[in-house]
């Protein structure tokens, strides 16, 4: 889970298809978890173990939505104050 903060941010494909798949992942293992172990009415740890993951994985992939978003907002004020100076200097 951890490969995923060591993508560069300018892959920000890369790293939302690594969060995506280690979702898919997570959810096949559970699910095939349940099919092998007996039905029973309350919360084991491996449940609560499966919750954590996910609530890690979405966590990864917030804070790649996070990281995205200031790095092209910053880019653009950045490109924006060129575009001001520029033009006011003709």
């Amino acid at each position: 889970m951890y490969i995923q903060y060591n993508i560069c941010t300018y892959i920000a494909s890369g790293r939302v298809t690594l969060g995506i798949t280690m979702l898919l992942t997570l959810g096949a293992m559970y699910g095939s978890l349940l099919s092998i172990t007996p039905p029973i009415s309350y919360t084991t740890k491996l449940d609560m173990w499966i919750l954590g993951c996910f609530f890690f994985v979405w966590g990864s992939l917030f804070e790649t939505v996070v990281v995205v978003y200031i790095k092209y907002h910053h880019l653009l004020t950045k490109v924006d104050k060129k575009w001001r100076r520029h033009c006011t200097t003709r």
